[in-house]
């Protein structure tokens, strides 16, 4: 974690920090596949829960071609060392199954989630525990 010297508050750009120059590789990846999300949660918005734009009957965005995305990053993982899935609720998301299933298990994963879904049943978080030993989960 970087902090910075002024305030001692972490900062997301000093963290990534080691990740920006003209020449690198695919080292950090931060993945929101969609807005599939199970939950209305009141600090969330329909830009992050499908659950809350379905309430307020706003129409959904048009599917983005997630297939191709994976079969460029499964191109480029050679350097990944960093992983952060987001969402919406990326336990629910089968493009993170699917991710995960080409993942190196030295891979640092960090999962931002509600943890509303059956971790004993559900396939996403079954896989991190079994392959993923060094998982950071920030619960939402």
């Amino acid at each position: 974690m970087y902090y910075t010297r002024k305030n001692g508050l972490a900062s997301a750009r000093g963290t990534y920090k080691k990740y920006t120059s003209i020449n690198s590789k695919l080292r950090f990846l931060d993945i929101r596949w969609n807005i599939l999300c199970n939950l209305s949660c009141i600090y969330c918005s329909e830009n992050f829960s499908s659950k809350w734009k379905k309430l307020k009957n706003l129409e959904s965005a048009k599917e983005f071609n997630s297939d191709k995305f994976l079969s460029w990053i499964k191109s480029n993982l050679d350097d990944l060392e960093d992983l952060m899935l987001a969402g919406g609720e990326p336990l629910l998301m089968k493009e993170n199954f699917l991710l995960l299933e080409m993942l190196p298990s030295t891979t640092n994963i960090t999962l931002i989630t509600n943890l509303s879904s059956n971790i004993e049943k559900n396939p996403i978080s079954q896989l991190l525990l079994s392959k993923f030993h060094d998982t950071t989960v920030w619960l939402s």
